[in-house]
């Protein structure tokens, strides 16, 4: 009777062990999987992070640690830097060389005023201007006979009718400054000089 009942018992435990130790090795390899599993992925995240990742944050108080700073310096490359142009130096102004010395009182041609007849055209909108002129002509010593307007005229010129008369034309033309040349075939032969007032002496 006792030996029976040890029997079962044995056979009991035995049937129990074998159903349990074999759900126990599959557990404890689970364990070990999920274990193994976690410290990989640990090891992952570590791995990710950037070396200068802790550098990168906010300084502490007494680190010694100084940050890089992201931006370019200032100062150019010597690529970068342009080149400096040489200064042109401008050449001293050469001050113009004296002019020969001309008289101060250049004597003024002589005038031929004897036998020598004028008429007097003003070519002016002044009468005052033919009458100034008869008047400056009379004291010179020429022999005005008469005195009528003219087209307008920009300068003064005195016109000879003859070629004995070119000389005194030609003199007090360069008296004054003023024109001079042959009358034209609408003038009189009949008097010397033809002296047409122009806008210059009104």
């Amino acid at each position: 009777m006792g030996r029976h009942s040890s029997n079962e018992q044995f056979r009991y435990y035995q049937s129990v062990v074998g159903w349990f130790l074999p759900w126990a090795l599959v557990g404890v390899v689970a364990l070990t999987a999920v274990w193994i599993a976690i410290g990989a992925l640990g090891r992952d995240d570590l791995d990710t992070q950037a070396p200068g990742a802790a550098a990168q944050g906010p300084e502490e108080p007494g680190s010694g640690t100084t940050a890089t700073p992201s931006e370019p310096s200032g100062t150019p490359s010597p690529s970068q830097s342009a080149t400096p142009e040489p200064e042109q130096t401008q050449e001293p102004v050469q001050p113009d060389e004296p002019k020969q010395d001309e008289p101060a009182n250049k004597p003024k041609p002589e005038l031929i005023t004897e036998g020598v007849s004028v008429q007097v055209l003003n070519g002016t909108s002044s009468s005052a201007a033919g009458r100034a002129m008869t008047s400056r002509l009379t004291r010179l010593g020429f022999d005005v006979v008469v005195a009528f307007p003219s087209t307008p005229y920009d300068n003064t010129t005195v016109l000879w009718s003859s070629r004995e008369a070119k000389p005194a034309a030609k003199a007090l033309a360069a008296r004054f400054s003023w024109r001079s040349a042959r009358k034209p075939a609408n003038l009189s032969p009949s008097v010397d000089l033809h002296v047409v007032v122009g806008a210059d002496e009104a």
